[in-house]
């Protein structure tokens, strides 16, 4: 029996303590696939442990073959004149002209467009001790820092370069250089088309005679009537005057409907090198995505094909490499739109579409990529993006920055396209912001000079409203990127509803050629003091604080409120506010995010400006009331649904500890009733003696 007691403890033990080492391995593959997804480095983390896991990252992302990239923060610049960068004087212009509400055009050159430090970069790369291991990928002026490649041959010595480069007192802080994907477009059919129609381009200058109609766009007369292009094309607009850069695989510039287009200047972030047109071996295809984007913004070949911006001149960027499954590098992107902006471009038309780096509750405008979008707005510069091919995922980034116009893709009924990525922001804000034709696109093909295909995507939408929107462009010279965005958001089909499939709607290009803004709106004199909060905030030191129910620079949009669907099942949990309201998706899994917020608006701004406080504290309304509705108010189920989450998403653990005590219980029970069975045989055992002993007692006496 002592045996089997013995036994039995010995593999309850280890079946208890394999139940609790497979949990600890549980949480420690959860930890390192977000340290392998994300991360960052700090000056105040421990030095060894940021080494092993950049190491770890090096191996896991590139398997040793590729080189890998990191971003490397400088915390300052040398402020002498002469690094200053070079800025054309398109660019001037354009910051003069349409420079951020917020921005005086007085100042149009700031510490942005100082260099990066030369004798900082020098330093970094001598960490390779003069063996031509590190190497020189981009400079990020706007962000004060650069990417470097480092050879695959020396992962085992990661540890010596990274001392090295953060040993320097310069040095902010290191970061991997996160890679994108783009959710293929669903391309359906190729269609070879011999008709050549070089003889109108002639015409292209002299086109007041043209009826916009289906015999003069050819193909894309759809998509460009459903969003009412047409209509601004007659006044004369053709985009012309206007300098779009545009983003994407590589272009094939031979095809006939480029004939006429005027390129300033072009540049492939990828190798390094001018062309934007070449081909990899194997990948004869690659210029096919550009090529399409490209065509549906300005093509021109009327009866065949014509993209509404035909009359612009354009920059291209080659940014994506389709020989890698993550098709970007984000200082790919990063580098081609400050080259873009030095050279005067006041538009982007953007196709990057979805990131495996970001979570949803990161996508609240502050990722690197929407960060240097926010600076391009303030230099005047609008950024069109598409909003992705990921349905219910929801966006990605750039399409989450604050004033990217990121477009959603409808079919030529206007139905939401099933594959068009839904909103909203992480922190309540409507995206996708309009919507355009994405379904069975027309666009030009680079298997011959007059091959054209079909397809759809958000790809092939974003291009056809950025089209519109460089014709609006041309027609207000002086309206900035944030009067842009209010023009077309406040002239869509869905303004008065918007929501997370559609966003504000349908662009209107003509509605947006003649919106007129409520208060006076000029560069010279825009900021709150003049034009209010729309009742949704207050104004101090010339910015709105608006209420947390609302956002835009003058508090002019309304927000989404965080909800079960769109946080909790994309790995979230809604955070509440001090007026019991909740907007904000943070992480489920961050115990230093707490699930009640105490933000209140009015620790910044105690005013409310053209309104009063009503009795959840927010701007708007009057005393007696809450300006929202029942909806945006988190109660009790919503709470339940966080809680529920939290329990779902961490059921193993919870199974584990369950299964654990289970055990435990059981086993104690049975120790418990073999120990009270061996005490009960062992009395036994004493009676029986003790009534033998007494037995032979009474015979001796006898």
């Amino acid at each position: 029996m002592n045996r089997f007691v013995s036994l039995f403890v010995f593999y309850l033990l280890i079946f208890t303590c394999n139940g609790i080492n497979v949990n600890n391995e549980n949480i420690n593959l959860k930890i390192s696939k977000n340290l392998n997804f994300h991360f960052e480095y700090n000056f105040n983390n421990n030095k060894d442990n940021t080494t092993a896991n950049l190491n770890n990252n090096f191996n896991i992302n590139n398997n040793n073959k590729d080189e890998s990239k990191i971003w490397i923060f400088f915390n300052s610049k040398e402020t002498k004149k002469s690094n200053l960068l070079k800025i054309s004087k398109e660019s001037t212009k354009r910051r003069i002209n349409r420079s951020s509400s917020l921005k005086s055009n007085l100042n149009f050159i700031d510490e942005n467009d100082l260099k990066v430090s030369n004798g900082y970069i020098n330093k970094i790369l001598n960490c390779s001790n003069n063996k031509n291991i590190i190497e020189l990928n981009h400079k990020s002026n706007w962000l004060n820092s650069i990417s470097i490649k480092i050879s695959p041959s020396i992962i085992n010595r990661n540890d010596e370069i990274i001392t090295c480069i953060t040993n320097y007192s310069f040095v902010k802080s290191i970061d991997l250089v996160l890679k994108y994907k783009r959710n293929t477009n669903l391309k359906q059919n190729l269609k070879n088309n011999e008709e050549e129609e070089k003889e109108n381009y002639k015409n292209l200058k002299t086109t007041n005679n043209v009826i916009y109609d289906e015999n003069f766009y050819g193909k894309t007369y759809l998509g460009i009537n459903q969003l009412n292009i047409n209509k601004i094309q007659e006044l004369g607009y053709n985009g012309s005057g206007i300098i779009i850069l545009i983003l994407d695989s590589g272009f094939y510039k031979s095809h006939q409907v480029f004939q006429h287009l005027n390129i300033i200047d072009e540049y492939n972030f990828v190798d390094n090198i001018v062309d934007t047109s070449n081909n990899y071996q194997g990948y004869e295809s690659s210029t096919a995505h550009g090529t399409a984007t490209l065509s549906l913004l300005a093509a021109y070949n009327p009866g065949v094909m014509v993209g509404a911006a035909y009359g612009s001149s354009v920059l291209l960027g080659k940014t994506e490499d389709v020989r890698s499954e993550t098709q970007v590098e984000e200082d790919d992107w990063i580098a081609a739109i400050e080259w873009g902006e030095r050279l005067g471009a006041t538009l982007v038309s953007s196709s990057l579409g979805y990131t495996d780096w970001y979570k949803f509750y990161q996508m609240d405008g502050t990722t690197r990529l929407a960060k240097i979008a926010d600076i391009a707005t303030e230099k005047g510069m609008l950024i069109v993006n598409s909003a992705g091919n990921d349905g219910a995922k929801g966006i990605g980034s750039p399409a989450d920055g604050k004033y990217v116009i990121s477009v959603g893709a409808i079919d030529q009924n206007g139905n939401v396209a099933p594959f068009s990525s839904i909103g909203p922001s992480s922190d309540g804000r409507v995206k996708p912001d309009v919507m355009g034709l994405g379904v069975k696109n027309y666009y030009a093909s680079p298997t011959g000079y007059s091959s054209y295909a079909i397809g759809s995507g958000t790809s092939f939408s974003c291009p056809l409203v950025a089209s519109g929107i460089a014709l609006l462009m041309q027609a207000h010279p002086n309206w900035s990127p944030i009067q842009i965005q209010e023009a077309l958001l406040k002239t869509s089909s869905n303004y008065l509803n918007p929501n997370i499939y559609y966003g504000y709607g349908i662009f209107n290009a003509f509605n947006a050629f003649n919106y007129k803004f409520n208060n006076s709106f000029n560069n010279d004199n825009n900021n709150c003091s003049t034009k209010g909060c729309s009742g949704y905030g207050g104004c101090c030191n010339d910015i709105c604080t608006c209420a947390v129910t609302h956002y835009g620079e003058y508090c002019q949009y309304e927000k989404i409120g965080c909800t079960f669907a769109q946080c909790n099942n994309r790995g979230g949990k809604c955070q509440i506010d001090k007026f019991n309201q909740s907007f904000i998706c943070i992480d489920y899994k961050d115990n230093n995010n707490n699930i009640i917020s105490s933000y209140d608006p009015r620790d910044i701004c105690p005013i409310c400006t053209n309104a009063s406080f009503n009795k959840c504290g927010l701007c708007g309304g009057n005393e007696s009331q809450c300006i929202l509705d029942n909806q945006r108010f988190v109660d009790s189920s919503n709470n339940n649904n966080n809680q529920d989450y939290d329990d779902e998403n961490n059921n193993i653990s919870h199974r584990n500890k369950l299964i654990i005590g289970l055990t435990v219980g059981i086993g104690g029970f049975l120790l418990l009733s073999i120990s009270l069975t061996l005490i009960i045989l062992k009395n036994r055992n004493l009676s029986k003696r003790k009534n033998q002993n007494n037995l032979k007692l009474d015979e001796i006496n006898k």
